[in-house]
């Protein structure tokens, strides 16, 4: 974890060859908010091991263990994500990143980025901070500008907002836009940056989350170049 020594665990079982199986590893601590890196290593088997390719794994995690009651944010600042946000981009880290020269209707020249044009397929998740709405007063909503020009009508980038309850295991979708939906703007086969009039706003109704805690919302796109 995070580099750190490694520690063995003894499993076992068998697994037919060329089957799958999951195995469940002890509970580990992670050291505080933010980004951290867990890596595991497959050392030795009973048998012999005639394909040692899939014998590593890593994935990188981010943990929001700090809870705000309401979040207002422009990206104006040069760090990406802004705190306690987090983001899960693709692989070679493209996806959401900090765009600049183009804001919402023009008040800043700033915005979070989804770098649908030159991403050919797939998915990533900008996270908003954690949030408790135990106490929240008033109307509970997501409000949020956005911009989005398709290349031609063949093509369907999709944004979605998603929210969950349990730490994220398992999602609901409450805002779903794509395709012409999605489009602010006419079709354009160079790198979108919107006008100021190219712009509109959304308002999601949150109520239903209003008595909750521990509430995780996260912009989910999906690149269809």
């Amino acid at each position: 974890i995070d580099g750190g020594a490694a520690s063995t665990y003894n499993w076992t079982g068998s697994i037919a060859a060329g089957a799958s199986g999951n195995i469940t590893l002890p509970a580990a601590t992670l050291a505080g908010a933010g980004d951290h890196s867990i890596s595991v290593e497959i050392v030795s088997t009973g048998d012999i091991d005639i394909n040692m390719v899939n014998d590593n794994a890593a994935a990188d995690i981010s943990l929001l263990d700090v809870v705000v009651a309401s979040v207002n944010e422009g990206f104006v600042e040069t760090t990406f994500p802004p705190t306690n946000w987090a983001v899960d981009n693709l692989s070679d880290n493209t996806g959401w990143s900090r765009g600049t020269g183009a804001g919402g209707y023009g008040e800043s020249t700033t915005s979070a980025k989804a770098d649908f044009f030159n991403i050919a397929v797939g998915t990533f998740d900008l996270y908003l901070p954690k949030m408790d709405f135990t106490t929240f007063e008033g109307d509970l909503n997501l409000v949020f500008d956005r911009a989005h020009a398709r290349y031609s009508n063949s093509y369907t980038d999709v944004l979605q907002v998603q929210v969950s309850e349990d730490c994220g295991a398992n999602w609901v979708t409450v805002y779903d836009k794509g395709g012409a939906d999605l489009a602010t703007a006419p079709n354009t086969t160079s790198s979108f940056k919107p006008d100021d009039d190219e712009w509109v706003t959304d308002e999601i109704d949150m109520s239903a989350y209003a008595d909750k805690t521990d509430v995780l919302v996260k912009f989910h796109a999906i690149s269809g170049f």
